[in-house]
């Protein structure tokens, strides 16, 4: 796919904003890949041209495999994003529970006895 849109030469249109090459997708916010989205499935399925014998024209797989570069782009970084939440709602877990983790060896050691500490410091000498 991404093959023969680079060897066609495939252009994005992004209205406001101008003629984008495919490598450009991968910068443009979801808002923007999604008006490109828009704009190439009202172009696949123009509700003015109503014509039943017409058979698809090279034209047509272009748009449609236009349209299927921008679903692809928008669902890897889709994934993308999932990953990096994921991936932080870890870390902030997992600092959590060594926190804890922390709190409960401090607890452990402040619920020693006089003599199991100076035990503890003798040793540590």
């Amino acid at each position: 796919m991404f093959e023969k849109s680079s060897r066609n030469k495939d252009r994005f249109i992004l209205p406001g904003k101008g003629i984008l090459m495919g490598e450009d997708l991968w910068d443009l916010s979801f808002e923007n890949l999604n008006k490109i989205a828009v704009g190439l499935d009202t172009e696949l399925a123009d509700p003015k041209v109503k014509n039943f014998l017409k058979k698809a024209t090279p034209e047509d797989a272009g748009t449609k495999r236009k349209f299927d570069i921008v679903l692809h782009v928008i669902k890897i970084k889709q994934e993308e994003v999932e990953k990096k939440v994921d991936a932080q709602e870890r870390k902030e877990k997992r600092d959590k529970l060594l926190g804890l983790l922390d709190k409960k060896e401090d607890e452990k050691l402040a619920n020693m006895t006089k003599e199991e500490i100076e035990e503890e410091l003798k040793e540590l000498q």
